[in-house]
């Protein structure tokens, strides 16, 4: 059975004529009868009858012809799929949270470096979005902060550590401590990072254990946005200790308990590596043993 004969045959079966097969392939009207004689002699089966001077699919020619177009479909859908990976996947579509992008700059940055030619579509959500996204194959890789969890049906590299911690202007009343609670904090004007439900959580669930409602002033999407502010005095915030650390007008204090998150990079065991995703997937895994190994 090759593939030249199951061609033939379909084409047969779906306009019902030997002779308008050999018209579409531009073959002689014989060379289509002797394929689809050789076919049946083969399987033993007969595929067509002829009523009329019409041809009339057998049982065995309907239901041979309906798995053939089935695994045909799979083919086309598969040649499209290496085609795609093949040329056009000469992009990475990425996703990191808002107020993670900071933190895996030099990361993305190194690669960029290295491969060129390359290019990163990157994309900012939620931190929640992201891991969704990943789930469902809808990008190649995420950065960003995640849970042992995770790792049930995700591959995560952690690449960085990072502490969130409560940040005032130099100079502030509360730039003296050096660690803080809750009731340290009080009343004082706050931004806390924005996530869908427009509210941190887990930082509120903080406040309430010491029967405090935080004096939430906004909420931000953008470090770089949280850190001009805080460094203007107009309110504080909880930001990662990386970023907070790059802006000289800013005060740190760890919380007590402290809040430390693993950043990494996420994608999805289901997904097929194909070289271009290799190639960054080597990358991380070469920045995890040179850089979060060595901590």
């Amino acid at each position: 059975m090759t593939s030249l004969q199951i061609e033939y045959f379909c084409q047969v079966f779906q306009l019902r004529s030997i002779t308008g097969a050999a018209e579409h392939f531009h073959v002689s009207q014989p060379a289509v009868s002797k394929a689809i004689s050789d076919l049946e002699k083969e399987t033993g089966l007969r595929f067509f009858d002829r009523i009329n001077n019409k041809l009339f699919a057998t049982p065995e020619g309907e239901y041979f012809y309906k798995r053939i177009h089935q695994n045909h479909q799979q083919l086309l859908k598969l040649e499209h799929q290496m085609i795609h990976f093949g040329q056009v996947r000469q992009e990475l579509d990425l996703v990191v949270p808002h107020m993670t992008s900071i933190l895996v700059t030099e990361i993305l940055m190194g690669f960029q470096r290295r491969y060129p030619a390359i290019r990163l579509n990157i994309r900012h959500e939620f931190t929640a979005v992201c891991l969704d996204m990943i789930r469902n194959r809808k990008v190649d890789m995420v950065f960003c902060a995640f849970q042992e969890k995770e790792k049930e049906s995700l591959h995560c590299v952690p690449l960085l550590n990072t502490e969130t911690k409560f940040c005032t202007c130099q100079g502030h009343p509360l730039a003296q401590y050096e660690t803080v609670t809750p009731l340290v904090i009080g009343q004082e004007p706050l931004i806390l990072v924005q996530d869908q439900t427009n509210k941190n959580t887990k930082m509120l669930k903080r406040f309430e254990a010491f029967g405090i409602t935080p004096n939430v002033l906004l909420y931000a999407d953008q470090a770089a946005t949280a850190c001009r502010l805080v460094e203007q005095g107009i309110a504080s915030a909880f930001l990662a200790d990386q970023v907070a650390g790059a802006c000289p007008g800013i005060h740190m204090a760890s919380m007590d308990p402290p809040i430390v998150r693993t950043i990494g990079a996420i994608w999805n065991k289901r997904t097929y590596v194909f070289p271009n995703m290799q190639l960054l997937v080597d990358y991380v895994l070469e920045f995890h043993k040179k850089n979060y190994m060595a901590m």
